[in-house]
């Protein structure tokens, strides 16, 4: 559990490090490829390309990265929560809801069922617009 918050603040860094710099997206992408290419089992790897991609609007990718993580590890949910944005991102709020309830089965982490609970109020909002 102590894992799962780190690697939720981890990310959470990351991701806003990110949005401060374009340049950031492209390093982040050629740095966890090499991670990948030398660990394919690295699912943090995947979860971080997956940010990159999110921040470069490449949402194909950064689902199919995010997806190879939660094949890796599927207990883990983090990658649902952040998927499920991308899924929001793209229009796609049934599959942006499956993720969030799959997250929410997998955690039982206050904040991080907060942040499931808070995003499926929102997309039932969207889907019922």
């Amino acid at each position: 559990m102590k894992n799962i918050i780190i690697n939720l603040t981890l990310i959470l860094v990351i991701a806003m490090s990110l949005m401060l710099s374009g340049c950031s997206a492209n390093y982040m992408i050629a740095e966890n490829t090499e991670d990948i290419e030398e660990d394919p089992r690295d699912d943090e790897a995947y979860r971080e390309r997956a940010l990159a991609w999110e921040e470069k609007r490449d949402y194909d990718r950064a689902i199919a990265d995010y997806t190879k993580a939660i094949e890796i590890d599927p207990a883990n949910a983090e990658p649902y929560y952040f998927r499920a944005l991308v899924w929001e991102d793209k229009g796609d709020y049934d599959r942006a809801l499956a993720d969030c309830s799959t997250g929410l089965k997998l955690t039982d982490i206050s904040h991080l069922n907060e942040y499931f609970i808070e995003t499926q109020k929102r997309l039932k909002k969207k889907r019922s617009q």
